[in-house]
C-alpha cells in the first residue's frame, strides 16, 4: 500500500506538508513541532480530513469514519466546493 500526502494542512497545527508512505518501507516524516506528528499521523491514515491539500492511496476504499462523523475514503480528498 501507498499513501501519498500532497499539500494536506490543518489550521495552525499543520501547515502544507507534503509526504509518502509505501508498505515494506521505512518511512520519516519531519515535524517542527509536539503537535504536529499528532495531526500528520491522523490524516495520513484516514482519521482526520485536512483542511487542504490531497491523501490518496492504493488501498481498498473503507466504509469507516473519521472521528468529527466525516467518512474516511482512500479516495483523494480536497477542500474543493461540492459540485452543483
Amino acid at each position: 500500500m501507498k499513501v501519498v500526502l500532497d499539500q494536506v494542512a490543518k489550521g495552525a497545527a499543520l501547515p502544507a506538508t507534503s509526504a509518502a508512505f509505501e508498505s515494506g518501507r521505512a518511512s520519516l516524516a519531519r515535524a517542527e513541532t509536539e503537535q504536529r506528528p499528532t495531526v500528520l499521523g491522523p490524516i495520513a491514515s484516514g482519521r482526520m480530513r485536512p483542511d487542504d491539500g490531497s491523501v490518496t492511496s492504493t488501498a481498498r476504499p473503507t466504509t469507516a469514519r473519521c472521528a468529527d462523523g466525516s467518512p474516511s475514503s482512500t479516495r483523494p480528498t480536497s477542500r474543493s466546493p461540492p459540485p452543483t
